[in-house]
């Protein structure tokens, strides 16, 4: 299960395949058609919960202590991408992240934008590790 954290306004939110956001707006995200990969923007952090941690942690009796391990995504990760701006409503195809390059990608050489965040700068064209 992958959350977002907003770490303006503190708010956490669970992925879906619809869109979500945290309270202030400014972090979102939502799961792609599979249901494993995700898009997230703005300044969402992304956490994963494991599954089979929840599903014991729901066969649990109440009394029981129960440990959840979680974790930070980091980017790039194979299952997340981060776009550089939200998408466009009635603009393309949303799982469609290639764009043309603003001046500012045309400056450090980009031609051609994936809007994910990788070691090699913001938006350009990364691996997937």
């Amino acid at each position: 299960m992958k959350l977002i954290f907003c770490g303006r306004c503190r708010d956490v939110r669970a992925l879906h395949r619809d869109r979500t956001a945290c309270t202030c707006g400014l972090s979102w995200g939502h799961y792609r058609g599979n249901g494993l990969d995700a898009v997230v923007g703005g300044h969402a952090i992304v956490l994963g919960l494991h599954n089979r941690d929840l599903d014991d942690l729901a066969h649990a009796r109440r009394d029981e202590c129960a440990t959840i391990r979680a974790w930070r995504f980091t980017t790039p990760h194979r299952r997340l991408t981060r776009l550089v701006r939200e998408p466009v409503a009635g603009q393309g195809d949303p799982d469609d992240l290639t764009r043309p390059p603003t001046p500012a990608d045309a400056a450090r050489g980009a031609t051609q934008v994936e809007g994910r965040i990788d070691g090699q700068g913001q938006g350009e064209r990364g691996s997937d590790r």
